[in-house]
């Protein structure tokens, strides 16, 4: 695989898994309450703006609801971003290697970044929105993230593997087209 191509599978790869991410994300917020860093970040970030500051960009931006808006899109922008340029080391690694261990990829997409989330976020972890004290909504909001992540890390692998898997070669003097292993085994249940 040339280095050109494994860049190019591996920003797609990332940039799908970062919005397959996001999406998991959003998905725990609705069924679980769960306060996820596309919304937490920005109450994190905000106590390091001196009031006179915050009050000031607040009326640029016509308000709390359109800065809250703005720090979301920010965040899930950002997310997309590094999920396409972790994808990018992804298919360099992957270039010359023929295969991904999941303990390997587990701990670089899964664990490191959990702790690092879980560190710079800990203050406002045990924000929860549907009621639960701060203790289970830490522990419920680590879970969330730690599924998130997960997430994230199987769908690079996969799409990745997807992008640059071998393309089949049809020869010429069979008459029907090549079916491969996995097909002609779903084909009865078809």
């Amino acid at each position: 695989m040339t280095r050109r191509r494994a860049i190019g599978a591996g920003f797609l790869a990332g940039f799908v898994a970062g919005l397959l991410m996001t999406v998991t994300m959003l998905l725990v917020a609705w069924l679980f309450g769960v306060a996820t860093p596309l919304v937490i970040m920005g109450d994190r970030l905000s106590v390091f703006i001196p009031a006179d500051t915050f009050l000031s960009l607040m009326g640029r931006v016509g308000g709390y609801n359109n800065m809250k808006q703005l720090g979301v899109g920010s965040v899930i922008a950002g997310q997309l971003l590094v999920g396409g340029l972790g994808g990018i080391v992804y298919g360099l690694v992957m270039r010359r290697r023929d295969r991904s261990l999941f303990i390997v990829t587990g701990i670089i997409f899964v664990l490191l970044p959990l702790a690092a989330v879980g560190i710079l976020l800990w203050p406002v972890l045990g924000t929860h929105y549907y009621g639960l004290p701060i203790n289970r909504a830490t522990v419920i909001t680590l879970a969330g993230l730690l599924t998130s992540f997960i997430v994230f890390e199987r769908a690079l692998v996969l799409v990745f593997r997807f992008l640059t898997q071998p393309r089949m070669q049809i020869n010429d003097q069979e008459f029907s087209p090549p079916i491969g292993r996995r097909a002609s085994a779903l084909l009865p249940a078809g």
